[in-house]
């Protein structure tokens, strides 16, 4: 897990990433107003991600709110999606939030449904989990985030 996680540091994002992480996000959400949420993201929440060879392949942005985190942006590079680069991001976001509640509002749910449920709210989903398997890896400290 070591050498993963020197060539994957999560880091703070700032206003030099937002042009980069628009281009990506802007076509996957085209009716949202990405640049006006990252920036707030930055300003008033979190905007960190992972890049690679000088390349954002990773991104998690939001802000906590009263009911708890309201995650507006996740994403993982196509490629890295399925591998542990995956499940070693998605820890490290969430273990940010030590038991807040985790929401995000998405209408596409392709991905990440397990992890998630359906809460009243059109479109909108709490975390759940990993689930009993990785879990155990997390609490047994064989999977540091």
């Amino acid at each position: 897990m070591g050498a993963q996680e020197s060539s994957f540091n999560v880091r703070n994002f700032t206003h030099r990433d937002i042009g980069e992480a628009v281009n990506i996000l802007r076509p996957l959400v085209p009716n949202q107003p990405v640049l006006k949420d990252l920036v707030f993201a930055l300003k008033k929440g979190f905007f960190k991600g992972i890049r690679r060879r000088g390349k954002i392949i990773a991104i998690a942005a939001g802000h906590f709110g009263e009911n708890g985190v309201s995650l507006s942006y996740f994403y993982i590079d196509p490629f890295y999606r399925g591998k542990p680069l995956s499940l070693f991001f998605i820890a490290h976001i969430m273990s940010m939030f030590a038991g807040a509640k985790v929401y995000i509002h998405s209408e596409n749910t392709e991905g990440f449904a397990k992890y998630f449920k359906e809460t009243d709210e059109p479109n909108e989903y709490e975390w759940i989990g990993f689930g009993d398997r990785v879990q155990k890896l997390i609490r047994d400290g064989r999977w540091a985030a």
